[in-house]
């Protein structure tokens, strides 16, 4: 992996081998500054959040769940 050198790279992430907890931490870092500066949600706020039952949606959520931790 490039960010820790000590992963082992599953991917490229904008050409650069990455690993999978890298990636997760890259994830949830700009899902938190998406709700943060665009949506003014606070560390604290309830959220309600609709879904469709669809992997995309499950995945928003998941993210949204991992980066209030």
């Amino acid at each position: 992996c490039k960010k820790c050198t000590k992963g082992r790279a599953i991917l490229l992430h904008k050409g650069d081998p990455i690993c999978q907890e890298c990636l997760f931490k890259n994830m949830e870092y700009k899902v938190r500054l998406l709700l943060e500066n665009t949506f003014k949600v606070k560390k604290d706020s309830n959220l309600l959040v609709c879904l469709s039952g669809g992997l995309n949606s499950i995945s928003l959520v998941i993210l949204m769940l991992f980066s209030s931790h």
